[in-house]
């Protein structure tokens, strides 16, 4: 109890650590020894099990602490430094062979004590140490000061800087990572985490030999010697207050000032110098630039040379064009031949394949288009049915299928849409794409291509009478859809029926769903679905053949 008494009142480590670093006082050293020799020793001896080595290793970690003390002079406890010093000097005391078969052997009679059920705590106090070094060092130190220091949990605090109750939170947890490190080993600690890691730590702990402290001190000394010149240096800076410390801190922040000084004014001289350097430079760049203008006047003189030379060239291909029309005899592995235009203009060739307005094959080769050109001609053509669809989208109205047009359906079979005479809006949408075509094909070209878009959009007041290629209807119709039970085209498709309500023409034909007017769309959208079903059931089963008879 007397012991413990002392201990409490003397100096904490890092007051003994610095005084012996500064003064090289006998007294401090002897008594970190005293204080700390038991957890040096215990860690040693249970790192390699012999007591004459432990000793050894004992020594060679509190010489190295007199060594190093004016480093470890911030330091609030040793307790944590000489643990993990200790087991690093225990292991380079040993060849990793006889390191690998003593942990071989330690783990085969934990093996054997776990399944015998014997208490393993004995075996398991060699791999205590290694469970320690696992942990974060403020957890490593709470329980070296807790368990193996005998320190009380507010001492423990005291050092940490934390209260008493965080203290034992700390150490709870920290037994409970040692318990974990056990546990991922196959061995379960009994009596609990805390309990069971607790006691293991307990078992690991042993007194030094009485004589070891004084020799280990005397070692110590002799190795340290008397502290001076920048360790000395280093102590007088970490024990400064804080106002010495800020004069200091000064001090050193104002020698790069004076520095910056001093290279201000070297700065400045270079500056002039280069002034001058620049001048120079400025005299002999005007004198290129005049080289430079006697340059370009030769490359103009060129230039008009060349001017001769493009206009020749510019020649070449009406002198091409003039042989050519002279006559080309006919070449039987061509796939192409030259015919006039005159004769290209009164050939029915159409401008679109389909109703949806995508340029035909045909018309891309006697045009001789482009990518680009056709790309944006097809554009054109589609803006102009997106703006006709809104324009009958608005107008159109359901009605009742006249009786004259069932044809044989119920009036549930047949839906009837009426349009009125839209002409006057269609011709200004016309009137904008053909604008747009104008500024895509030239003269020759735009002719050709308005002629084979008459049947698919017939110019104003040509009376072309019905036909299903046509894109737009801009006289009062009506349509009428019937519901299609059989699906045995080559597409999906509809039945439909479009009249003209001021002459009385008509026609009716099937119509790809892929082609019914978006504008429709919505109204027979069940009956499209119905025909894609009907369509995609007739291809997975197709009926079969009639025997010839």
């Amino acid at each position: 109890m007397t012991a413990l008494l002392q201990e409490q009142a003397s100096p904490p480590d890092q007051e003994l650590v610095i005084e012996f670093a500064r003064t090289g006082s006998d007294a401090a050293f002897h008594a970190l020894v005293r204080r700390h020799v038991d957890l040096v020793y215990a860690t040693a001896f249970r790192q390699l099990g012999d007591r004459g080595m432990a000793e050894e290793v004992t020594q060679n970690v509190f010489v190295s602490l007199a060594r190093k003390a004016p480093k470890l002079a911030g330091v609030e406890t040793l307790a944590g430094w000489l643990h993990r010093a200790t087991v690093l000097e225990a292991r380079s005391r040993v060849r990793s062979e006889l390191r690998r078969r003593e942990r071989e052997s330690t783990a085969g009679q934990l093996a054997d004590l776990h399944a015998g059920g014997v208490s393993a705590l004995e075996a398991l106090v060699p791999l205590l140490d290694e469970a320690l070094l696992q942990l974060r060092d403020a957890d490593r130190t709470a329980l070296i000061l807790r368990f193996m220091e005998d320190r009380s949990l507010r001492e423990v605090g005291s050092f940490l800087g934390v209260d008493e109750d965080a203290a034992r939170k700390r150490v709870s947890r920290a037994l409970g990572r040692v318990e974990a490190f056990f546990q991922r080993r196959g061995f379960l600690l009994s009596g609990g985490a805390s309990s069971g890691a607790a006691a293991l730590i307990a078992r690991g702990t042993q007194a030094a030999p009485v004589s070891l402290a004084a020799g280990v001190a005397a070692a110590g000394l002799q190795a340290a010697g008397t502290v001076g010149g920048t360790s000395a240096l280093w102590i007088s800076i970490m024990t400064l207050s804080k106002t010495q410390l800020a004069i200091v801190c000064l001090v050193i922040a104002s020698a790069p000032l004076i520095w910056q000084w001093n290279a201000r004014s070297a700065v400045e001289f270079e500056v002039a110098t280069l002034d001058k350097t620049l001048k120079a430079q400025e005299a002999e760049l005007a004198q290129l630039n005049q080289e430079s203008e006697r340059v370009r006047l030769a490359w103009l003189r060129a230039d008009a040379e060349g001017l001769g030379l493009r206009a020749r060239l510019a020649d070449l291909p009406g002198r091409r064009r003039t042989a050519l029309e002279a006559g080309i005899p006919w070449d039987p592995q061509s796939l192409l031949i030259r015919i006039p235009k005159s004769m290209l203009k009164q050939l029915p060739l159409s401008a679109v394949s389909g109703r949806s307005g995508q340029l035909s094959a045909s018309m891309r080769e006697a045009l001789q288009l482009s990518d680009e050109e056709g790309s944006a001609i097809e554009a054109a053509l589609q803006r102009f049915l997106t703006a006709c669809r809104a324009v009958e989208s608005k107008a159109v109205q359901r009605v009742d299928p006249p009786a004259s047009e069932l044809n044989g359906h119920t009036a549930e079979e047949v839906r009837a849409f009426s349009l009125p005479d839209l002409s006057g809006e269609i011709s200004k949408i016309r009137a904008a794409l053909l604008q747009e075509l104008a500024g895509l094909v030239d003269g020759d070209r735009l002719e050709i291509l308005v002629r084979g878009l008459s049947e698919w959009l017939p110019a104003e007041g040509e009376s072309t009478g019905v036909n299903s290629s046509m894109a737009v209807f801009g006289f009062a119709h009506q349509v009428l859809f019937y519901r299609t039970p059989d699906q045995s085209g080559e597409q999906p498709y509809l039945f439909w029926r479009m009249m003209d309500s001021a002459h009385g023409r008509g026609m009716g034909l099937p119509i790809p769903i892929s082609e019914i007017p978006s504008y429709l769309v919505p109204q027979v959208r069940d009956w499209i679905t119905e025909a894609q079903a009907k369509f995609d059931e007739a291809r997975l089963h197709p009926a079969a053949p009639v025997p010839k008879p």
